[in-house]
């Protein structure tokens, strides 16, 4: 019964999802730029498919594992000082981020935020500090075309860059 615990947690997303989706059906669809129907059910019908999506890969992996007889992660034990460690310095980072929002503006901070979140979880090195620029450049441009070019909303700039 054990080795199935793995199996819980992406059935129980999946079927959140469903439900989020069948849910967001009986909201009202707006046309908002160009003709465009997107609305408030869009990005909760966007969140759900991928969750579904990436929930039906962590089945399958976890499925496999299982038939293999290889351990899953409960299984390998958990180092809980490390764990806290990480908990605890994601919790500062976050409070800074959120703090620094209304000084450095929603696009520095972010990118800033996740430069460092990216760093701080991965090995240490001039690979990883270039892979985590282009993440969070590539995540924050996305963000930027996704609400300020085509849904047309103004993010936080910033005391210092108003």
């Amino acid at each position: 019964m054990k080795k199935y615990t793995e199996l819980i947690f992406p059935v129980v997303i999946i079927f959140l999802s469903g439900t989020l989706i069948y849910f967001s059906e009986k909201m009202e669809v707006i046309r908002l730029i160009r003709g465009q129907a997107l609305g408030p059910r869009f990005f909760p019908r966007v969140v759900s498919c991928v969750l579904i999506i990436l929930c039906i890969f962590l089945l399958i992996s976890n499925i496999r594992k299982i038939s293999a007889g290889q351990k899953t992660k409960r299984d390998n034990g958990i180092d809980v000082p490390r764990e806290y460690n990480n908990v605890i310095l994601y919790s500062i980072l976050l409070i800074f981020y959120v703090a620094s929002i209304p000084y450095l503006g929603f696009f520095l901070s972010s990118f800033l935020y996740l430069l460092t979140i990216i760093w701080f979880f991965s090995k240490k090195n001039i690979k990883t500090l270039f892979l985590s620029l282009i993440i969070s450049l590539i995540f924050i441009g996305i963000i930027f075309l996704s609400f300020v070019k085509i849904l047309g909303r103004i993010l936080p700039r910033g005391i210092f860059f108003s």
